[in-house]
């Protein structure tokens, strides 16, 4: 059937001018309405009507982003561009015949060839895309060679992870404003939170993004299809056959169709095999499910008669089996949970996980290669509170570390919620669980709603849950509250060294960004020799340097020598964290001496190593260090990799201080690259945004930088006064010395496009972070808060 209004709002979406900034239209829709057979007659329509556009139809539901340049790529095979044929064949050469051969080329053909071959053979060294399929669609479609327009249509855009999303910022910039994208995005009413994500993510990027309600059927529509089947329907009966079919497109059809949903109804044993995926609550493998059938006592089939069951389900649309290079997969059909429900009788639902907690409890033990920790952690944690609830704590700690292992915070966030369950009641282990989770991303503000949830009466009468609460008021910059709470449990006699030193550490931080320098040291010094015996001392010693890196008692030879003791402490310890935060830490405390831009060429070394290090633990890790490194860049005059890798980091991050201190960089790499305009719209967003990280540092900064970028624009308008006005009043501690700074160079007229970053205020950002966790002496989890649970 043809959706002509809705081919329309997509055709006039295509159709705007190029270099418009809205790049993306998101479908928003239900599952089950039509939208994969509107997507595939667009595609094929596009390639009919508009020949010149290349439309290209790409289902996500594999989870797999790259299949959308994979895709790409086999259309051009497809539809017989043969000379994309022939070079596709010799990919399969390998990577030293095809460079032998991209040298001869080139000698042969000289510099017209590099860009096309450049989508071909891969690169040796690493690049910036995020995948060797989009490199090679990035290096094509900016050769001079293509001249066509690409439009992809992208179904199922909402089994995309998060963690792999970012494969569109290939794509994002003005080189590709002839690359679109329409993604149909699976979200009725229990999704609109997870569509909302996936909106942000996207604009993040810098994408800019349309978003329109794809109709489920209507009576009209269905009358519609009734016509082009040639059944007669009356128009009474189209809304009641829209209301028994629940608005689905197939069962509409089927109906239709006079096809018997319900014919013939599962058997026994496909019936265990709906059983098995809907306790899961997440895909299992084909072997997995072979495997279960054979251990359990409770079926008596052997594999071919499950290999015939798994196609019988299949047939009648209640699974999906998705193939994968590791081995098929299998889930529940998209919408068809609750048809899955009715097919199983309930009672047995318990047997069921306790045979695959069984079996994937054997998978972790024996290590085995076939299946990640992914895979498994989180349906272990789930199956566990149904069936060994004395192992809970474990499991949610083996949760909170598998999810630190994904590509960003994003990913490891929905990695949790989704072993925790987003839409039901949290229970006590849940709350637990993604406690432990945002103290160890370092999301205290998260933590802190944990603990709300739990209230004070709860966590009151927990002395590990006191030490986590003082810790998050700390971080919050709840400074007062959080050093009575913290002085209240250093008291204590039961207070042990790790205890100590992890107390005394976020102490000394929160003195320090108030600005009482000389408490700070005088806590410190009071408190050294109780640290030595303490595991995590190097963090305290970490942290602590630092009331020697300002003010009167500025001292950097203490400095430099508690930092090293510090790293001498990690080196023993194997701790490649602490190892490398401190690294940071060195190269901020190298940074801070004049003139800036010599100190940042000497600290630049410290801050790539530490940066390109701390990334293997995750994206979450690398702000501070980030933020130092695109600062050092451009202080060094390196426009062009400064603007580069602060574009990255700015994708990545949430708004706070140190992405003040980027966008401002990243403004003033804009400037000095002819991109005036932008760069002043930068920094009013930024200056604007400033206020809510209640920071007075942050909005300082930022308005002393805004006013920077004024005067290098020699722009004549009242902004510049009123940036200025807004630092002098922002309230900051360590008085106005980049102001007066800024000022002066203003006055002198030498605020210039080469000169800017020198007039750049800025911080480097140190490490305070520690895993609080990982040294105190009770579990998070009590043992009780599970029992009680469960009794529950």
């Amino acid at each position: 059937m043809n959706r002509f209004e809705e081919k329309r709002s997509v055709q006039d979406f295509c159709s705007e001018r190029i270099g418009t900034s809205k790049r993306c239209l998101v479908l928003s829709t239900k599952r089950d309405v039509g939208v994969t057979f509107f997507l595939r007659h667009l595609e094929h329509e596009t390639q009919r009507v508009n020949p010149k556009t290349f439309a290209v139809y790409v289902d996500c539901g594999s989870s797999d982003p790259e299949v959308i340049f994979r895709k790409f790529f086999d259309r051009l095979e497809d539809r017989k561009l043969l000379r994309w044929k022939a070079l596709s064949i010799l990919r399969e050469l390998g990577d030293g015949l095809m460079r032998i051969i991209a040298l001869v080329l080139s000698a042969t053909w000289g510099p017209s060839i590099g860009p096309t071959l450049g989508a071909i053979v891969p690169k040796v060294a690493t690049t910036a895309y995020a995948s060797t399929p989009s490199e090679r669609f990035a290096r094509l479609i900016r050769s001079k060679r293509w001249k066509r327009p690409v439009l992809f249509l992208v179904d199922n855009a909402q089994e995309i992870k998060p963690q792999s999303l970012n494969i569109l910022n290939t794509v994002y910039s003005e080189r590709y404003e002839h690359v679109r994208f329409v993604l149909s995005f699976v979200a009725g009413s229990e999704n609109r939170v997870a569509l909302d994500a996936f909106d942000q993510r996207l604009r993040s990027y810098g994408l800019g993004v349309d978003t329109m309600d794809f109709p489920a059927p209507d009576e009209k529509f269905v009358s519609q299809i009734a016509s082009a089947l040639r059944v007669p329907l009356p128009d009474a009966e189209s809304g009641q056959l829209l209301r028994v079919t629940e608005g689905s497109i197939s069962r509409i059809i089927a109906v239709l169709r006079r096809e018997d949903l319900n014919s013939t109804p599962p058997s026994v044993l496909e019936q265990e095999i709906l059983r098995y995926l809907l306790v899961a609550g997440q895909p299992l493998r084909r072997d997995d499910i072979l495997g279960l059938v054979l251990k359990s006592p409770r079926l008596a089939e052997p594999e071919p008669a499950v290999q015939k069951a798994l196609g019988a389900l299949d047939r009648m649309k209640l699974i999906v089996i998705r193939s994968h290079w590791l081995g098929d997969e299998v889930e529940i059909a998209p919408g068809q949970d609750r048809a899955a429900r009715q097919s199983v009788p309930g009672f047995a639902d318990l047997v069921a996980a306790q045979e695959l907690y069984a079996h994937f409890k054997t998978v972790e033990e024996i290590r085995s290669p076939r299946h990640s920790q992914s895979a498994y952690g989180a349906l272990l944690y789930r199956l566990a509170k149904q069936v060994d609830p004395a192992s809970v704590s474990q499991r949610a700690f083996d949760l909170v570390r598998i999810s630190l292992a994904q590509a960003d915070l994003a990913a490891a966030e929905h990695y949790v919620k989704r072993a925790t369950g987003e839409s039901t009641p949290a229970s006590v282990p849940d709350i637990y669980t993604l406690l432990a989770f945002y103290v160890s991303v370092q999301d205290f503000q998260r933590a802190l709603e944990m603990l709300d949830a739990l209230g004070p009466e709860y966590w009151q009468r927990v002395r590990v849950l006191r030490i986590i609460h003082a810790i998050t008021l700390n971080r919050v910059r709840a400074h007062a509250a959080a050093e009575g709470e913290i002085q209240m449990l250093l008291a204590e006699p039961e207070t042990t060294p790790e205890e100590f030193a992890l107390l005394t550490s976020y102490l000394v931080s929160g003195l320090l960004h108030d600005g009482e320098l000389g408490r700070a040291r005088a806590v410190f010094e009071r408190s050294r020799p109780h640290l030595r015996l303490a595991r995590n001392r190097g963090y305290a010693l970490r942290n602590c340097a630092a009331v020697y890196f300002w003010g009167d008692g500025r001292d950097t030879a203490r400095a430099t020598a508690i930092l090293a003791e510090a790293a001498g402490v990690f080196e023993q310890q194997q701790d490649d964290f602490g190892r490398y935060t401190t690294l940071n830490n060195q190269g901020a405390l190298t940074g801070t001496s004049r003139p800036a831009a010599q100190s940042a060429a000497s600290a630049l070394p410290a801050f790539q190593k530490a940066f390109e290090s701390l990334a293997q633990f995750g994206t979450q890790h690398v702000e501070e260090v980030g933020a130092n490194l695109g600062s050092a860049l451009l202080l060094t005059r390196q426009v062009e990799r400064a603007t580069t890798h602060l574009t990255k980091m700015i994708a990545i991050s949430a708004f706070d201080f140190p992405r003040s201190i980027m966008e401002s960089a990243l403004a003033f790499a804009e400037v000095m690259s002819g991109n005036a305009e932008a760069a002043r719209v930068r920094m009013r967003e930024v200056t604007r945004r400033v206020a809510d990280v209640h920071l007075p540092e942050a909005a300082y900064r930022a308005n002393v930088n805004a006013a920077a970028v004024e005067k290098a624009c020699g722009a004549r308008d009242s902004r510049f006064e009123h940036y200025v006005d807004a630092a002098r009043h922002a309230g900051f501690w360590a008085g106005t010395g980049s102001l007066d700074r800024m000022l002066a160079g203003a006055r002198a007229s030498a605020i210039t496009r080469d000169s800017l970053p020198d007039f750049l205020s800025y911080d480097y950002f140190q490490y305070w972070s520690q895993n609080p966790l990982s040294y105190l002496s009770a579990p998070l989890l009590p043992e009780k808060a599970v029992r009680d649970h469960m009794a529950q």
